[in-house]
């Protein structure tokens, strides 16, 4: 039977901690591994950081909806706000000869898919909705 808990913050990069407890403690009643919990908790911050920043331009007060669920050994994050459309934006490709030499931004969205199994985005009635799924 599907387990799943839904929540609501607001656009304020405060809050992030807040949704990533809720997620911690969701998956702590699932029994899911600690080390899947980390890197997932990883994904689910930098997906609604992104929210925040980009969607809302960092203005506060405009809800972010969660939706936790695990069924069959996966577990699916949805994420709902009515921020602008996304888009993404690709890193520069110059090579680079360190670390200290890349650019601070524009990588959230590859390491999110790096972690999951699928990323879903779609916007209906100007809402923004992501996905992530992942089989653990």
């Amino acid at each position: 039977m599907a387990k799943s808990n839904q929540y609501t913050i607001v656009s304020e990069l405060s809050q992030v901690k807040l949704i990533a407890g809720y997620f911690r403690d969701f998956c702590k009643q699932q029994k899911i591994p600690e080390n899947s919990v980390n890197l997932l908790e990883l994904a689910l911050v930098e997906a609604v950081n992104n929210i925040i920043i980009h969607a809302y331009d960092e203005k506060p007060g405009f809800q972010i909806f969660a939706e936790f669920t695990w069924l069959n050994s996966e577990i699916h994050i949805e994420l709902t706000d009515s921020g602008k459309p996304f888009t993404k934006i690709e890193p520069d490709n110059k090579t680079h000869n360190s670390i200290d030499s890349l650019p601070e931004g524009k990588w959230g969205i590859d390491l999110i898919e790096s972690i999951v199994d699928s990323v879903t985005r779609t916007r209906t009635n100007g809402n923004n909705q992501l996905i992530l799924h992942k089989k653990i």
